[in-house]
């Protein structure tokens, strides 16, 4: 059994004393005139113009209007999400600076380094994020370790789900599309009848999702079960309770193959024949780079040709839930205290490698088993203050600690079926004579992965000061944060940091602001180094200014920020072949410390709304990212960052009717650019990992009234353009033309 390395006798104590204290704030409020308070932890539900967010809690913990940060900040809002009819994390991101890997994880990068996932404030491991659930997404890029302990670089992305409304409000949603897709999902909200009506409310979300793929065998299946209470006994006193399931099962992401080739000097790649020997090999080459590069077209079988197999699938449950105490103690006072706890299980199924295949190498059936839980909690106080007549502030104070469960089993296929396979072929040869079926009765344990327990607490302490006429907006932090791998041996691994922050806000008009920050992140890592020692932590740094406008009496505002910000002691599983003249048979495995990683540039976001029925939303990423120094492999100095293209921008533009014999249509087209990477670090070889991208997408939205009952019918096409035989994503294909129509009843 594992034993917790500290005794966390402080929140527990903390929390004691919270309880014992709402006895006598609820006898008080008792005799005070029942008005609800809007927590300080929670953004005001007027705070969105459209598609425009005003408010965010995820960079301060408390809400915050977001032209007082000293940063740069994303929002994606329940309305987009909804009229785009995203469904996934991939669809979420499309318009903004973020680039994506969903492979076994939902993953996403900003600036060059990548952003820790978040749900309602705490990390829950690796999983999927699905928009059934999920109110609204916030993108805080830089360090942000003060504000959750261990955090990327890059930053953070927030998933915040739904919460219970005291108004009446039910949505059935239903829609039909490309690939087979089909959607359902209820939305049903409002008061419980007790207590006047206004003290207990209750949420309920319902989805179910099924669709294809344009590549042979893609599909998905998703169900959602979410449940959800808000309980307000007084005036000052709020408890929040939210659950959620998810079952997904998917089937491998059906990418495009790695092949060998010579790298030519206009940077194409020239794939090695099939079959080709070691011995012919300097003849291809002919003195060229030998580099790894994607074939699109799968050795000419066409890019919908699966890699996987019919039979491989990735399955998902994920279940956790949330409790929220809220105490406002006065009218400058409140305290928070959170519980979360997060499980995923995993069945993970692989039967069949379509380059094993074409190379003549024996499959490898496997089947791993594994999962994960995640148990946090965090308290707060905050407290309002005044300084004189010049200046009003608010202090946080607050501890979290977290603790996460991991372990993982790996089994083998040992029927008949797993003899080496020998098919060199000369040209295309049909997709059955190639894929093969498991009988997936018969495994054996191969090895496990884990267990091990992680623990990780921070302290923290973050100031915000606004002062000359509210003219001046100053945020400070810092935190004491401390993190343990213990093994399954008991061997305990501990790593500690102590953090900062520091924004500067100056409106030096009523138009224009300038803006200033710098910040750490810190995070732990796992594994051995080559020689034997433990992975170091990996510490990050940022250093951005900016200028945030707001013009035409608010219809155009936005900001522009240009950053500096490193990684050091980056941690990557490195790959390397024992024998050079064949790289695709044995390799070593070594996690290594790359040294130094730095990106530098500009990146924005203007929101422009020159009537009230047209929006416009702007967001571009232009930065330049590279390994900086590398001690322990030198010939990486140079290379690009992987995952984050350079350049990338995009927009978004709807306009909506509100009178005439059109009166309630809506029409929204987008536009999306993304410059192409070509180098992968993990590998120290320069290949291909995505191209570039070029979408338009458009919407054509009706809102109407049936029998009373507000309806609105959508229709929506993706990739209007029909780019297809791209790579989008790492070892993902752009999705071709996509067509969902559907239609929403409001009760």
């Amino acid at each position: 059994m594992y034993r917790k390395t500290r005794d966390t006798i402080l929140p527990r104590l903390l929390s004691g004393v919270f309880i014992a204290l709402l006895g006598l704030s609820v006898a008080k409020a008792q005799d005070d005139e029942e008005i609800f308070t809007l927590s300080p932890f929670e953004v005001s539900p007027d705070s969105n113009a459209g598609y425009e967010a005003r408010e965010s809690t995820t960079a301060s913990l408390i809400a915050m209007p977001l032209d007082q940060l000293a940063m740069n900040l994303n929002v994606i809002n329940n309305d987009f999400i909804e009229d785009l009819q995203y469904t996934d994390f991939g669809d979420v991101l499309r318009f903004t600076p973020v680039s994506t890997h969903a492979n076994l994880n939902d993953t996403a990068f900003a600036r060059g380094f990548q952003l820790e996932s978040l749900r309602n404030g705490f990390a829950p491991g690796g999983r999927f994020y699905l928009t059934a659930n999920t109110e609204r997404v916030e993108i805080l890029k830089g360090p942000s370790s003060v504000l959750y302990g261990l955090a990327n670089p890059g930053g953070a992305i927030n998933y915040i789900p739904k919460l219970p409304k005291f108004e009446q409000e039910t949505t059935l949603t239903a829609s039909l599309g490309s690939f087979d897709h089909s959607r359902v999902m209820l939305d049903t909200t409002g008061p419980v009848p007790l207590w006047e009506g206004d003290k207990l409310a209750y949420r309920l979300i319902l989805s179910y999702l099924d669709e294809g793929g344009p590549v042979d065998y893609q599909s998905r299946e998703e169900l959602v079960f979410a449940p959800s209470i808000s309980f307000r006994p007084t005036s000052n006193l709020s408890f929040n309770f939210e659950y959620e399931y998810q079952d997904i099962d998917r089937a491998f992401i059906n990418g495009p193959l790695q092949r060998w080739g010579g790298l030519n000097p206009d940077g194409s790649i020239e794939f090695e024949p099939i079959g080709l020997s070691g011995a012919d090999r300097p003849a291809f080459l002919a003195g060229r780079e030998r580099v790894r590069g994607y074939d699109n077209d799968k050795y000419g079988l066409g890019w919908e040709t699966s890699v996987k197999g019919p039979e491989a699938l990735y399955i998902n449950e994920n279940r956790g839930y949330t409790g929220e105490v809220t105490w406002t103690i006065n009218d400058s006072t409140t305290l928070r205290y959170v519980h979360s706890d997060n499980e995923r299980g995993e069945d993970r199924r692989s039967y069949f490698s379509l380059g094993r295949a074409v190379d003549g190498r024996e499959q490898t059936h496997d089947r791993r088993l594994g999962g994960n839980e995640i148990r946090a909690q965090k308290l707060d106080l905050t407290t309002k203050y005044e300084l004189g007549e010049w200046a009003t502030g608010n202090l946080l104070v607050g501890f979290e600690e977290n603790e996460n469960f991991f372990v993982i089993d790996i089994y083998r296929a040992t029927d008949a079926n797993n003899a080496p396979i020998s098919n060199p072929f000369d040209g295309p040869v049909p997709v059955s004579e190639l894929l093969i079926s498991s009988d997936i009765s018969n495994f054996q344990f191969v090895r496990t992965g884990g267990p091990f327990l992680f623990e990780f607490t921070n302290a923290r302490i973050l100031n915000t000061l606004h002062a000359f006429d509210d003219r001046l907006h100053v945020m400070t932090g810092i935190s004491q944060a401390e993190s343990s791998n213990i093994q399954a041996s008991g061997a305990v691994d501990r790593q500690t940091a102590g953090p900062y922050t520091l924004g500067v806000v100056f409106d030096v008009t009523e138009q224009f602001s300038l803006y200033a920050q710098q910040g750490q992140s810190f995070r732990n890592q796992f594994g051995e180094l080559r020689n034997g020692d433990a992975v170091p932590p990996t510490f990050g740094e940022i250093k951005e200014v900016g200028v945030k406008f707001d013009l035409l009496g608010g219809k155009l505002n936005g900001w522009v920020s240009y950053f500096d910000q490193e990684r050091n002691n980056i941690s990557r599983r490195i790959t390397i072949p024992d024998d050079p003249d064949t790289p695709e048979d044995e390799f070593e495995l070594f996690n290594e410390a790359s040294g130094l990683e730095g990106s530098k540039g500009v990146d924005y976001t203007v929101f422009y709304n020159p009537t009230e029925n047209t929006q416009i939303m702007l967001n571009g990423a232009h930065f330049d990212g590279e390994v900086l120094s590398n001690n322990q492999n030198p010939d990486q100095v140079g290379l690009d960052l992987a995952n984050s293209p350079e350049n990338s921008v995009s927009v978004w533009a709807s306009h909506s009717l509100s009178e005439g014999s059109l009166k309630g249509l809506t029409f929204g087209l987008g536009y999306r650019y993304s410059e192409g990477t070509t180098v992968d670090t993990r590998f120290n070889r320069r290949f291909l990992i995505t191209d570039d991208i070029t979408t338009v997408d458009l919407l054509l939205k009706y809102e109407t009234e049936i029998q009373g009952r507000a309806t609105t019918f959508s229709l929506k096409v993706d990739n209007l353009l029909d780019e297809e035989n791209k790579i989008e994503t790492a070892g993902n294909f752009l999705t071709p033309l996509e067509v969902k129509g559907s239609v929403k009843f409001k009760f």
